[in-house]
């Protein structure tokens, strides 16, 4: 189900048809259990809560990306038209992301690249499965809810965007989030959470010649 971001009144555009891949009873009256089984989708063992985890990733590169010594806004990152590596820093740790633009036959997209960093998957959820990316097992999560696991990162695109997919992969570890922009012929921005390790620079020991 795709989300419509609401502005300072609360007001939203039409959301459409629900999409195919939603949970199982998501549908009119079933907002409590789907709630229920976002917040076990998003549950933290070792923090022993639901907890934005994936958010504060996306923050921390957010705010300490760097590319050859330069930190690049939205508006930068955008711009960039072939793949580059940023590092950022994440819980007193140095990792890797990675942003290249793919030009697919319908669109263009923006794709941001970011490790887990600690997020456990431990829940299978329910819904028809999708094959994405030539694998199995994705399913589509209901966007408001899962959306609201990620208050800084709609902050960051609802400037620019106006609707997310959010698609899930317990056996891959991952989740994808894709953003449809409001203007048309701006590029799609999707951002991936995957399975990542903290940055080794291998070029710190350099002996002279």
């Amino acid at each position: 189900m795709s989300a419509t971001f609401h502005d300072q009144r609360g007001a939203s555009g039409p959301a459409g048809p629900p999409e195919p891949g939603e949970l199982q009873g998501a549908h009119e009256g079933a907002a409590d259990g789907i709630a229920d089984v976002m917040r076990d989708v998003f549950y933290q063992v070792t923090l022993g809560r639901d907890a934005p985890l994936l958010d504060e990733v996306f923050c921390a590169f957010k705010t300490t990306n760097q590319h050859q010594r330069r930190h690049f806004t939205l508006a930068d990152i955008l711009n960039i038209t072939d793949e580059r590596f940023f590092t950022f820093q994440h819980s007193a740790l140095t990792y890797l992301a990675t942003v290249y633009r793919n030009h697919g036959p319908d669109y263009e997209a923006v794709v941001l690249k970011l490790p887990n960093n600690g997020f456990e998957y431990l829940m299978a959820v329910a819904g028809r499965q999708l094959f994405r990316h030539q694998q199995r097992g994705w399913v589509e999560l209901p966007g408001p809810q899962a959306l609201a696991r990620f208050p800084q990162l709609q902050e960051f695109v609802r400037p620019r965007y106006s609707h997310a997919l959010i698609y899930y992969n317990l056996g891959a570890q991952r989740i994808d989030m894709k953003f449809k922009p409001k203007v048309e012929g701006e590029p799609v921005f999707m951002v991936t959470f995957e399975p990542g390790l903290p940055y080794d620079d291998e070029e710190t020991a350099w002996c002279p010649i």
